[in-house]
C-alpha cells in the first residue's frame, strides 16, 4: 500500500486493483466491515490492510483448501477446508464476500452455502465467474441482486469478474 492508501495489487493469480477498487464505494458501512473470502494470498492480506486503513475494525474470515496459499496473519482468521460441501461456515452476517476459490467447478457451491450469511447489501464479488456457467447459474438460483460490475474476457488468460448487491 503507498502513501495514498490506494490498493496495490499484482495481476495474474491475484486480484487486480480495477476489480477491488471499483466496488468499495458500494459498501454500505461506516466504521466496522466483516468479510469473508473464499480462496486466499497475497492479496488477501493486502484488501485487510487497505479495508483496515478505511474502517475502525477489520473482521476477515478467509477459507482455503490449499496450504501453499495460506497466509499467516493475525487479524485474519484462516480456516482450511477439504470439500466445499462440507465446509462449515461462520453463522454471521457479512458486508463483503469474495469468492476465489477453490480451483474448478466446486466453486459453484458456496452460493448456497452462503445464503444465510448475505443480507440486503452484501458485495459479493466472484474472481473468474466465466470459467464455468454454473457458478452464474447457481448465483441465480440462490440470490436476489443488483449487478454492479461485470468484465468478461476477450481472449484467454484476461482478468474477469461479477460483483453484485444482494437485494
Amino acid at each position: 500500500m503507498n502513501e495514498k492508501n490506494e490498493l496495490t495489487l499484482a495481476s495474474g493469480w491475484s486480484y487486480c486493483n480495477e476489480q477491488i477498487l471499483e466496488f468499495m464505494p458500494h459498501l454500505k458501512v461506516d466504521e466496522e466491515i466483516s468479510v469473508l473470502e473464499f480462496g486466499c494470498g497475497d492479496s488477501t492480506i493486502k484488501i485487510f490492510d487497505y479495508l483496515n486503513n478505511k474502517f475502525s475494525k477489520v473482521s476477515y474470515t478467509c477459507f482455503e483448501t490449499n496450504e501453499n496459499y495460506g497466509i499467516s496473519h493475525e487479524k485474519i482468521e484462516l480456516v482450511y477446508y477439504s470439500k466445499v460441501k462440507k465446509a462449515v461456515l461462520p453463522e454471521k452476517i457479512f458486508n463483503l464476500i469474495l469468492i476465489d476459490g477453490p480451483t474448478g467447478k466446486s466453486r459453484m457451491h458456496w452460493y448456497s452455502k452462503i445464503k444465510s450469511n448475505v443480507a440486503k447489501g452484501t458485495i459479493v464479488h466472484i474472481d473468474d465467474f466465466d470459467h464455468f456457467r454454473q457458478f452464474e447459474k447457481q448465483l441465480n438460483k440462490h440470490h436476489t441482486y443488483k449487478e454492479l460490475f461485470r468484465k468478461e474476457r476477450s481472449k484467454k488468460g484476461e482478468k474477469s469478474w461479477l460483483t453484485v448487491e444482494i437485494a
